[in-house]
């Protein structure tokens, strides 16, 4: 059922578009979501119609709010407008919300012919495996020009705009200081050359084309094992959920760390930080060669679990 945030944490916040929406869909059926500033929406399960007036006189006796009644569109249309509504991408027919997507729940975004924007979604840890989810919407927003207006390479199109309203507004661009970085990390698995960014719960890469974020509770297992030709090593993360990109799954990142690559890296800490946090085992300023360094920085940011190499000795296995 619906769990109502405690009274005073919702009138403390009316000032900064607290609100409680009730959504008729089709039946005789809908939905009531509530929203706090920062925190984004919360959809609670189909409620009966019939249920509308209890909930009005309850959110206001308990929460001092009006419920705000929101017609939903189903006609079924597969055009309209998309845009970035608060904490939420919400595309509207006809000035009616016809579905909105989560900020939080975009794993990634990204354009495609510069008329094409592509959302990416996390995948649902709850879901079982019958079920049937959404992993991807593809909008086509086309760039109409008039006919006296030159060609520019260097303007956004709408697509290229749209996708960079998702990213400011969310959480797929860097927010903060990161840790430590790797430039132009090679890696076979997604296919391609990354800046590793390393961040309290997560690390990022950026590629020339696409952008993974991966949460260090995704991450189930670490390996450092050499490759055939005796000059690199492989570095590979296994994932509890694989990241993906259209079609393709990836359950782990493979990453090929030349043996004779010497890197610098400078821990973005203060020495009172590094000590509290890491107990003297990270300097703030790291050097030496690609195969060490990039598994120790990465080791430190994941502490709980252990990055194994070849010839390791396990106890209780042979």
């Amino acid at each position: 059922g619906q769990g109502w945030l405690h009274a005073h944490v919702c009138r403390t916040a009316v000032a900064g578009n607290c609100g409680v929406r009730f959504g008729r869909c089709l039946g005789t059926s809908g939905t009531v979501e509530s929203s706090l500033p920062q925190r984004g929406p919360h959809p609670s399960p189909a409620r009966p119609v019939q249920d509308k007036a209890r909930i009005t006189d309850y959110v206001k006796k308990a929460f001092d709010v009006e419920l705000e009644d929101v017609p939903f569109s189903w006609k079924g249309w597969n055009w309209g407008e998309a845009a970035v509504d608060g904490n939420s991408v919400a595309f509207k027919v006809e000035d009616h919300p016809a579905f909105e997507i989560p900020l939080n729940a975009i794993s990634q975004a990204l354009t495609a012919n510069k008329r094409e924007a592509i959302v990416e979604l996390a995948d649902d840890d709850t879901a079982e495996p019958e079920d049937e989810m959404i992993v991807g919407i593809r909008f086509h927003i086309p760039h109409i020009k008039d006919d006296e207006e030159e060609e520019n390479d260097d303007e956004m199109t709408p697509a290229e705009q749209f996708i960079a309203q998702i990213k400011e507004a969310g959480d797929l661009e860097t927010t903060g200081t990161a840790i430590a970085a790797f430039d132009d990390v090679g890696i076979t698995v997604p296919r391609g050359r990354y800046d590793l960014e390393f961040f309290d719960k997560f690390f990022k890469m950026h590629g020339k084309t696409y952008d993974y974020k991966v949460l260090y509770s995704n991450v189930s297992s670490v390996y450092v094992l050499p490759k055939q030709d005796n000059y690199t090593m492989a570095f590979v993360v296994s994932l509890e959920h694989p990241l993906r990109q259209g079609a393709t799954m990836y359950p782990h990142i493979v990453m090929q760390l030349p043996r004779d690559a010497v890197v610098d890296v400078t821990v973005n800490l203060t020495q009172a930080e590094l000590q509290r946090r890491f107990e003297g085992k990270l300097d703030k300023d790291e050097s030496g060669d690609l195969v060490d360094v990039l598994p120790k920085v990465r080791t430190k940011a994941l502490p709980h679990m252990l990055c194994m190499w070849a010839g390791m000795w396990f106890p209780g296995r042979s």
